[in-house]
């Protein structure tokens, strides 16, 4: 039963040219495969392995998805090898990524990459963190509230074009938004194979639908006790097998709202990649929006302010004004 989409990568670019690895490594690397089913089951016997390649997605210069971050551990040199989860630019202080990115991780251990299409590319920086929140209810069997924020040490350069912040849905209803059907993009360097290991220095992004309404129970064929629709959402394009896959953890679904672009999921877990039957699994923004606002009170909207103009005067009262002599 594969459960995390970050679990694989942890593994294959983590022990890569690795010369240390940290307690948390270990943990991640092994909780992870356990998790992700690499470790306990065999591949799906609906998977390709020679399905066209995140699965099935398109290689994208960062500008398309600028709000688009690379997660590494901080003591590995080379970003291929030390990139292991994503996450999303929310304002120049702050990113959202998963829960289970940063599972026993303390700040000093990641860094995060900004502003990167291919990973090793020169010119590229790295960026520390001040903290690692993760939501407190988070549970790291069922995947529940697998959200969590970080503070960078030094602000992000956010320049508009390959580093800027993506909108949170403050003003989105959270009874209705995102709706079924509604296209989103989903964006890493997350594996591109069903089968095997296979991930891109370049970054990826593909094209999903989202599955379900925020009120409906059933995402596939995943049994209702696992898919909690007031936290997750359901995603994937079943036709040509669109979906996120291991390494793409943390990272954006991102879905336009009256032309803005706005954070609609955060790539979580799943049943496999691409298996038609088991969609892609994200957590559900709208949900946490209070609990990302209690810890970055700036990032909400200032309401409009109120129109203090006088009121125009209805027509029958200027026609009146007009006769008086």
């Amino acid at each position: 039963m594969s459960r995390r989409r970050a679990s694989g990568v942890l593994s294959a670019r983590s022990a890569r040219g690795q010369t240390a690895i940290t307690p948390f490594q270990i943990t991640a690397i092994t909780t992870h495969l356990l998790i992700s089913g690499l470790l306990l089951a065999p591949l799906p016997a609906s998977a390709d392995p020679d399905a066209p390649k995140i699965i099935n997605g398109q290689p994208v210069n960062v500008s398309t998805v600028p709000w688009q971050i690379g997660m590494v551990f901080a003591n590995t040199a080379d970003d291929y090898n030390a990139q292991f989860c994503g996450g999303s630019i929310i304002s120049a202080n702050w990113v959202v990524t998963a829960a289970h990115c940063v599972e026993g991780a303390t700040a000093s251990e990641i860094e995060i990459l900004t502003g990167v299409t291919t990973l090793g590319e020169a010119g590229s920086s790295r960026i520390g963190l001040q903290q690692i929140i993760s939501h407190p209810d988070y549970d790291d069997w069922t995947l529940e509230h697998d959200i969590a924020l970080l503070e960078v040490s030094s602000a992000i350069p956010l320049n508009g074009t390959t580093r800027a912040s993506i909108a949170l849905p403050f003003e989105l209803s959270a009874a209705t938004w995102p709706a079924a059907g509604a296209a989103a993009t989903v964006s890493g360097w997350g594996n591109t194979s069903t089968s095997s290991f296979a991930y891109p220095y370049d970054l990826y992004a593909a094209v999903v639908d989202v599955l379900t309404s925020p009120t409906d129970a059933n995402c596939g064929s995943y049994p209702q006790s696992e898919y909690l629709p007031d936290v997750m959402l359901c995603a994937g394009e079943l036709t040509l097998g669109k979906d996120s896959c291991q390494g793409d953890s943390g990272g954006p679904l991102a879905v336009q709202a009256a032309g803005t672009w706005t954070l609609a999921g955060i790539v979580s877990w799943g049943y496999g990649c691409a298996d038609p039957g088991y969609p892609g699994v994200y957590t559900r923004v709208t949900t946490y929006l209070d609990w990302i606002s209690g810890y970055a009170p700036e990032l909400v909207p200032e309401p409009e302010p109120e129109d203090e103009s006088m009121p125009s005067l209805p027509m029958w009262l200027l026609y009146e004004a007009s006769q008086t002599p």
